[in-house]
């Protein structure tokens, strides 16, 4: 019997593999929320800029009625 080699699962290279997927898996989500307030930015900036046009646009309706 002791020349019988019995396969052991080493649970520290399981546990080290779930931390991997744990901390991976919190890295992604970070940049993820990084990307959506980038985008977040820009929509409002260029919300900011289309407003921006309007009341201009509306000021040269009104200086065009009064002359």
């Amino acid at each position: 019997m002791e020349n019988r080699k019995v396969k052991m699962i080493n649970y520290n290279i399981i546990l080290l593999i779930g931390l991997a997927v744990i901390i991976g898996g919190f890295l992604l989500f970070l940049y993820s929320e990084m990307k959506i307030r980038e985008i977040d930015r820009k929509q409002a900036e260029n919300q900011r800029f289309i407003d921006a046009i309007l009341r201009t646009q509306q000021l040269q309706n009104i200086r065009k009625d009064i002359r």
